[in-house]
């Protein structure tokens, strides 16, 4: 067995955040426990033989923790693998690194670029914009900006370094249960989801890069706009459900994993700090995914006219979802997948006939680092609500003239209103023709 790195390496204070430990002999090996500097990790999911994912346990604001493994075939410590940031105090923020640290070396002129892009929430979990805070940059300790060696070295805010590439991939519930809540919530489900991409469209308006959507709906089939006619798809234009159908959850997130991972290989959002962020909502339990019928083709018709392909798929269970989610090519790094649920859980009994598996839906967000969100009747709210996870994604960045060694990059947020403050801090390397975190 062998441990390598916990990726993301940071997390807040108050634990609760979704890592993956990389390494390798994970398969096989029985009973897994792990433990951050001794305080047992919850909800482990052994991916593969190389990923295990699990929780955070709490851990002290600031303070480096080593990362233990156990299994049959023995245990073994990652020391200072994982380092704990802010939350659990009105004092802290909680700064949360998206993805790895973008480092690049500019060999004409011998510059390093350095790209943090990071999450900020304050004590009771909100995302805070940009306008909220006030960030500062150090090297070794040394402010970035403020005269000295690193007094223009920080990036603006149009710089196309900063640029974000986006794809944000839909997938919705469109089973009959959804007509049965008081008020029905299939409408206000497309105008959510609607909303989010209009709002994403427009806050990338403003910013580097590009913002990219795609959507496939589910029953006992699933469905998506024919590419041809994408031009002219509106969500609203996606038609109401009809009594009698079934729900194929899994099988549909299996499909949108493999829609994205394609869009990805044909350059979509696949640079190394672009995001695909998958939005997975459901009303209900899957009951139909163990079915394969992966030959099955039909059309079905838009509101306006137009025709759309449903298709069946390969039979799929949650494990298979998990597995696939973590073979994407942008896992863990630049993969996100939220999780949308209304009504009530299963275990609570359901409304008007549907109920959705809290501890499935769970995993799938805890394995794409995401957020799982419920509601008893409220869709459009939950959408707003991931709409900010991606929306609120700020980037820092700064060329720097460094020579060969080793350094550390620390970025404080401070928050206007409060004074409250978090960091993120990591170590990179640079040699005469290089630069690479440590």
């Amino acid at each position: 067995m062998r441990l390598s790195r916990v990726l993301p390496p940071t997390g807040s204070a108050g634990g609760g955040t979704a890592v993956v430990i990389e390494g390798a002999g994970f398969l096989n090996a029985g009973e897994t426990e792990v433990f951050f500097s001794s305080v047992a990790a919850h909800n482990i999911i052994v991916l593969n033989d190389r990923q295990i994912s699990c929780v955070t346990p709490a851990g002290e604001a600031g303070a480096a923790a080593s990362v233990e493994v156990m299994n049959d075939k023995g245990g073994l410590v990652l020391v200072d693998g994982y380092r704990y940031g802010g939350g659990g105090s009105p004092d802290l923020l909680d700064v949360e690194l998206s993805g790895q640290p973008s480092l690049r070396f500019d060999s004409s002129i011998g510059t390093t670029i350095i790209v943090a892009d990071y999450l900020v929430r304050d004590n009771d979990g909100n995302l805070l914009e940009e306008s909220d805070l006030e960030v500062s940059m150090f090297i070794d300790g040394e402010q970035l900006g403020v005269g000295g060696r690193f007094g223009e070295s920080v990036l603006d805010r149009d710089s196309e370094e900063l640029d974000l590439n986006v794809l944000v991939q839909l997938v919705l519930d469109a089973s009959y249960s959804l007509e049965q809540f008081n008020p029905p919530q299939f409408a206000p489900m497309l105008q959510g989801a609607e909303s989010l991409v209009e709002e994403g469209t427009q806050i990338w308006s403003d910013r580097g890069g590009t913002f990219n959507w795609s959507i496939v709906w589910f029953d006992e089939l699933i469905s998506r706009p024919d590419p041809t006619l994408m031009s002219r798809f509106r969500i609203r234009d996606i038609p109401p459900p009809e009594p009698g159908n079934f729900t194929k959850l899994y099988s549909a997130v299996s499909n949108a994993i493999e829609l994205s991972t394609g869009l990805a290989g044909r350059g979509i959002a696949n640079g190394p700090r672009d995001r695909h962020v998958l939005v997975v909502f459901t009303d209900g339990l899957d009951n139909l995914s163990s079915f394969g019928n992966p030959d099955v083709h039909r059309e079905g018709e838009l509101r306006n006219g137009d025709p759309y392909p449903r298709v069946g798929w390969r039979a799929t269970a949650l494990g298979d979802v998990l597995q696939e989610t973590a073979r994407h090519p942008l896992y863990p790094e630049n993969l996100t997948v939220h999780t949308i649920a209304l009504g009530r859980d299963c275990s609570s009994g359901g409304q008007g006939g549907a109920c959705f598996d809290t501890a499935a839906l769970a995993a799938i967000a805890q394995v794409g680092f995401g957020q799982l969100l419920i509601s008893p009747r409220n869709v459009e709210s939950l959408f707003d609500l991931i709409q900010r996870e991606f929306t609120t994604l700020q980037s820092s960045g700064a060329i720097v003239a460094l020579g060969t060694g080793e350094y550390e990059f620390r970025l404080v947020a401070r928050q206007r209103r409060s004074g409250a403050s978090g960091e993120i801090s990591f170590r990179f390397r640079v040699t005469t023709d290089n630069a690479e975190p440590l």
